[in-house]
């Protein structure tokens, strides 16, 4: 038996199983419990059980929230560059966009996360999210000259380490 069900933070009903609403819930709580870790866990779990779910492009933007929150950062990257692929026409596609760039400078790769908030300037030049890309691409400076050949001699003194913390 399907039932209808107003997703969290949209305005989309969805006709799913009582169990499907159950496990979306329990992926939407574990992130909002802040037990990250549980809900990747329970949203890759979401994923295979529910593989056409409607619900699915919501349970897969979470998982990115949480294992950013989790500060895995490597894994979050996969995780909104999968539901940029699988859901293109979504229109959480800017926002997405916009938190693989965070995840892509929280993990060092400043030079991918310029690059990806210029694509989405360009792609998405009217949304809120390509507003919020222009002044972090502000806050991510400009690109670093290119590294020396060789290393110094003598040791350098040690860098100032630089954290760009996006946020969610």
């Amino acid at each position: 038996m399907k039932s209808s069900f107003s997703g969290h933070n949209d305005c989309t009903s969805h006709r799913v199983s009582p169990v499907e609403k159950t496990r979306f819930d329990e992926v939407q709580e574990s992130l909002k419990a802040g037990d990250f870790k549980k809900a990747a866990a329970l949203a890759n779990r979401f994923l295979l059980q529910f593989p056409g779910s409607s619900l699915g492009p919501r349970v897969l933007l979470t998982k990115g929230t949480a294992l950013y929150a989790d500060k895995n950062y490597k894994a979050a990257i996969a995780a909104r560059e999968s539901f940029i692929d699988r859901y293109p026409g979504h229109p959480e596609v800017p926002q997405a966009t916009l938190n693989l760039a965070a995840s892509q400078a929280e993990s060092g790769n400043t030079s991918a996360a310029r690059t990806t908030l210029q694509s989405l300037i360009k792609e998405f030049p009217d949304s809120p999210a390509a507003a919020e890309a222009k002044d972090r691409l502000k806050t991510l400076g400009k690109p670093a000259a290119s590294a020396p050949t060789k290393a110094p001699a003598a040791k350098a003194p040690p860098a100032k380490k630089t954290s760009v913390n996006f946020g969610e």
